[in-house]
């Protein structure tokens, strides 16, 4: 793995959801976030989910795992 791969990703991602990017033509839609893992990191989240709400056509609808 390449040092700071991850990031790039991440970085990418966040631009396209920013610029209003959509998969395979598709305008807005749903897209559902599923995470299990520490709360903090949930929390993150869930706060960035509901912050792209505000941005664009795609809905995110985040879902957190309880075990």
């Amino acid at each position: 793995m390449v040092e700071g791969s991850n990031e790039k990703v991440g970085d990418d991602v966040a631009f396209g959801v920013e610029e209003g990017a959509t998969i395979d033509g598709i305008d807005g839609g749903t897209s559902w976030v599923f995470y299990c893992g520490v709360p903090v990191l949930g929390q993150e989240l869930r706060k960035l989910c509901s912050e792209f709400n505000q941005r664009g056509a795609t809905r995110f609808e985040f879902h957190k795992e309880h075990f």
